[in-house]
């Protein structure tokens, strides 16, 4: 039986996956009514590569995320150093317009949104979800790119505020409760009357 990749997914450069619109079985994907794909079949989800018959991942997630975040870096180092290479104005000029560039980018994103939703009188549905991806990928290679313009280091500064966020709303997920019943006790819960 020949293994096929599943609709939707192919294999990039380095292995990288790319995601289509459409399911394993090469349907369109289930959407919500705003057209943005939902993810509640396990058969048409935008996020899933691997078929029913795939078996086992050939490498463990963090193994395949630790490598796609390495190539990410060399690319966005790469890419770096040809503006670097490209520019001849001051390098705090330089690193003003790569900043200014992160909200050009931005703007196509909105310009995207509204295009996938249809709400330009004048050009109707002119963009795809699948540009509005596109786009958002734009913005963060863009603040990539403009963190390494920045600093050498800019993986590492990555690497550590992405763990302040993590521990600020990932590891504390219960914390609203605590504090709700941590303010019950500190203003005298009334209990039943």
């Amino acid at each position: 039986m020949e293994k096929r990749i599943p609709a939707g997914c192919a294999r990039g450069r380095k292995g990288a996956i790319e995601f289509a619109s459409r399911d394993i079985d090469n349907r369109p994907l289930q959407t919500s009514p705003n057209g943005m794909p939902t993810r509640g079949d396990r058969r048409s989800d935008p996020y899933r590569c691997r078929g029913p018959d795939d078996g086992p991942p050939h490498h463990t997630t963090q193994n395949r995320i630790e490598t796609h975040v390495t190539d990410a870096w060399e690319t966005i180092s790469r890419l770096a150093e040809r503006l670097e290479g490209h520019s001849t104005l001051p390098r705090d000029q330089r690193i003003l317009l790569q900043l200014l560039k992160i909200q050009e980018e931005a703007g196509e994103v909105a310009e995207a949104v509204i295009g996938a939703m249809g709400q330009n009188p004048r050009k109707g549905n002119s963009h795809t979800w699948e540009d509005v991806e596109a786009e958002i990928c734009d913005v963060i290679v863009t603040g990539m790119v403009a963190l390494t313009r920045m600093t050498p280091d800019a993986a590492a500064v990555f690497a550590r505020h992405l763990e302040r966020i993590a521990k600020r709303d990932l590891d504390t997920v219960d914390r609203p409760a605590r504090q709700r019943n941590a303010g019950d006790t500190e203003s005298g819960s009334r209990g039943a009357d």
